[in-house]
């Protein structure tokens, strides 16, 4: 079953939670004084790309890859984005793995819906059972 939660787990969302008081989580407070509101919304940009792509991970091993970046939150260059998330991963709110860039609180949300995709797909199939 973990293989297929982790299977379930790594399609794209089509929506994800996102906390009425997140602006007050102290790393969320940093980054907008540091980045201002601007800078936030760089972070929801960041998260709904992260959220989209098959296993919630977006590459950053190369100048391409960068400018990717650049372009999902709307930064003005790929040295500028490098710096954004830089200071993310300084936060605690990403990190960047083996040239992977992942966000913890995304990869637990998408574990999460993988478990209710796993148990949706089970839900009505005792009752069916019981009723031949």
């Amino acid at each position: 079953m973990a293989d297929e939660v982790s299977e379930l787990a790594a399609k794209p969302l089509r929506y994800f939670p996102h906390d009425a008081d997140a602006s007050g989580d102290p790393k969320c407070k940093r980054l907008i004084r540091r980045y201002g509101v601007a800078g936030y919304g760089r972070l929801w940009l960041l998260c709904e790309a992260l959220a989209s792509e098959q296993g919630h991970g977006i590459p950053l091993k190369t100048d391409n890859d960068a400018e990717n970046l650049a372009a999902i939150i709307d930064s003005e260059s790929a040295s500028d984005a490098a710096e954004f998330v830089s200071f993310l991963e300084e936060v605690g709110l990403v990190s960047c793995l083996d040239g992977v860039l992942r966000s913890r609180r995304m990869d637990e949300n998408a574990e999460a819906f993988g478990r209710r995709r796993v148990a949706g797909r089970k839900g009505g199939s005792s009752k069916a059972k019981a009723r031949l």
